[in-house]
């Protein structure tokens, strides 16, 4: 990173005598511009050299992105405790045992796992945990303004905080503000991308 930039500066955090601090962990509580070469990188670095001997790694806010998209071969892999792995279709460097596995909320606590035989087959049996195709589905599931409570009980899908994002509107409730990243369709009350 450029020692001009604002990304750096962040990281460095200096002391009062300038000197950088390079703490453990730095939060990034709003989107800031960028320097140089940062302006010119096709997403977010994974990794970023300070000096020669501080890195610093980019830790992506959990659950912010869909993990299923819609017309891709993609399927769950299911461990022993419910948690799910993305695996895609005809990616021969994937295996079970080298997938990253994420939490994710069961209906009822129920999910298919080897005792109950895969959800009595409905998804294959891969040694000790369960491959299940995977699909995605848009629906509303509020026709109608939901209290704070019911947006709370039924919205489980995290985001990064408004202001780490590009939202163009913003629309105001009663209990809670709605932001939205495209126009939306006044006919239509929310669609997938809101975010409460």
């Amino acid at each position: 990173l450029e020692q001009s930039s604002v990304l750096y500066n962040k990281l460095c955090n200096p002391s009062g005598g300038g000197e950088c601090s390079f703490p453990g962990i730095v939060y990034l509580q709003e989107a800031i511009s960028c320097t140089g070469i940062e302006c010119f990188l096709d997403s977010n670095p994974l990794v970023v050299q300070m000096d020669d001997e501080v890195y610093y790694e980019y830790v992506r806010p959990a659950c912010v992105h869909f993990q299923f998209e819609k017309h891709k071969n993609t399927f769950m892999v299911i461990d022993s405790e419910g948690r799910v792995a993305v695996e895609r279709e005809n990616d021969s460097d994937q295996v079970a045992d080298s997938l990253t596995y994420f939490r994710v909320h069961w209906k009822n606590g129920s999910y298919p796992h080897v005792d109950n035989l895969c959800g009595e087959g409905i998804c294959m049996v891969l040694l000790d945990r369960c491959r299940c195709r995977g699909t995605a589905q848009d629906y509303a599931l509020f026709d109608y303004v939901p209290s704070r409570d019911e947006v709370l009980s039924n919205l489980h899908i995290g985001g990064a905080p408004p202001q780490l994002s590009n939202y163009n509107y913003e629309r105001i409730f009663p209990q809670f503000k709605v932001y939205e990243k495209l126009s939306y369709d006044q006919g239509q009350l929310f669609h997938r991308n809101s975010t409460f």
